[in-house]
């Protein structure tokens, strides 16, 4: 073993002396080369047990490697739905995901809002205007952009109750939530 006892311990995935090492004081939050905890490790092996263990022991839920990746961003992308949901309910709903999200729609589809009006931006500055079948991209926000990158060619803005209303009446815009969108990968991922 190297010196970094609980991480060569989590990624053998031998619980007994993952405890045994945790009773006798081992740090629960040392960090290898990389910056990852043994929180990292377990949640990154999708070693349930263990990732209970640690949490219980103080493992530190927000400690990021050198990637910057918290233990709950390192589940997420592994599609460990369970351990999400454990780091979730640890955190107290507190999670440091700063995650945005956007959907494409036919511009023709948006225009149907009544308050309707694209920004002058989107006509001037050398732009063409959009026709009716253009992509456009509803952000988080409900602002409207001609790019996927939020605030990026901006063509409309609006905070009513009502623009909002539309979006997901009409529109059916939800933004998912993160496990919501693991849900859908994994699902997708079978076919």
């Amino acid at each position: 073993m190297t010196k970094l006892h609980l991480i060569d311990v989590v990624q053998s995935g031998d619980l007994a002396t993952l405890q045994e090492l945790i009773d006798a004081g081992t740090d629960v939050n040392e960090q290898d080369g990389q910056g990852w905890t043994p929180l990292s490790w377990a949640v990154g092996k999708g070693d349930l047990a263990a990732v209970r263990l640690l949490i219980d022991n103080g493992a530190d839920l927000f400690r990021t490697g050198r990637d910057q990746r918290t233990p709950y961003m390192i589940a997420l992308a592994a599609g460990h739905i369970e351990i999400v949901q454990l780091l979730q309910q640890a955190a107290n709903g507190s999670t440091p995901n700063d995650v945005t999200y956007c959907q494409a729609f036919p511009v023709s589809q948006l225009r149907q809002f009544a308050a309707w009006r694209e920004s002058e931006s989107s006509s001037t500055n050398g732009r063409r205007a959009l026709a009716d079948d253009n992509l456009v991209y509803l952000h988080q926000d409900y602002s409207v952009t001609e790019s996927m990158w939020h605030n990026e060619n901006v063509i409309f803005t609006d905070e009513s109750s009502a623009w909002r209303e539309f979006c997901t009446n009409e529109l059916g815009f939800k933004v998912p939530t993160e496990l919501e969108l693991v849900n859908a990968i994994s699902s997708g991922a079978g076919r």
